[in-house]
């Protein structure tokens, strides 16, 4: 039994990665539609409202922050009970940062690269200069809210022991042997430094 969570950056190969990898380990895809209609089926939580927790832009609109503590807490709930099984799969996204650090059988990766390499890839799929650096901007921004909106909401005294105590220096959350920014301004990056966070 394997299972692969690999989360990666816009314009870093995740697609292409996540099909080798499955043919590799003969391994079933797992999907983000998956696990938010597991955890929808649940919690009576629309599955719309769990993608957009990891994949919307976060507005005053989105409820207090106990109602998004409630909505990670549904969706950590489906990710345990679906990465739990025995059966080998690979997930491509970013519901891999709720895995439970009793779960050792899953291998979390993360895929990033410089913004030449980044934008390198972007004109090869076809994609201008100008539109892939807002694409690549917009998309960073966005997994460094939902990142930090999932520290901060939920993942547990259990993972952040596992992770080594992330904790807050100068707008980042540092985790062992990586640097994951989580910036308060509106351009926000995510930079990992010296690997990926443990896990």
């Amino acid at each position: 039994m394997a299972i692969v969570a690999i989360d990666a950056g816009l314009f870093c190969l995740g697609r292409q990665v996540a099909d080798g990898v499955q043919e590799r380990l003969c391994a079933a895809e797992l999907t983000d539609e998956q696990l938010f209609a597991i955890a929808a089926k649940t919690s009576g939580v629309a599955a719309s409202r769990l993608e957009k927790l990891l994949y919307g832009p976060r507005s005053l609109l989105d409820g207090v922050r106990r109602d998004r503590a409630r909505l990670v807490a549904h969706l950590r709930a489906a990710v345990a009970e679906t990465f739990g099984s025995v059966e080998s799969r690979v997930y491509l996204g970013r519901a891999g940062h709720l895995v439970p650090p009793a779960l050792t059988h899953v291998l979390k990766v993360c895929l990033g690269g410089t913004h030449d390499s980044r934008l390198r890839q972007a004109e090869a799929e076809g994609v201008s200069k100008r539109d892939a650096q807002r694409q690549i901007s917009k998309d960073d921004e966005l997994r460094a809210d939902a990142c930090g909106g999932l520290v901060a909401n939920g993942l547990s005294a259990a993972s952040a022991d596992h992770m080594g105590r992330p904790r807050e220096r100068g707008g980042a959350v540092r985790h062992r042997g990586s640097r994951l920014h989580v910036p308060t301004s509106a351009r926000g990056r995510i930079q990992v430094r010296k690997g990926a966070v443990h896990g």
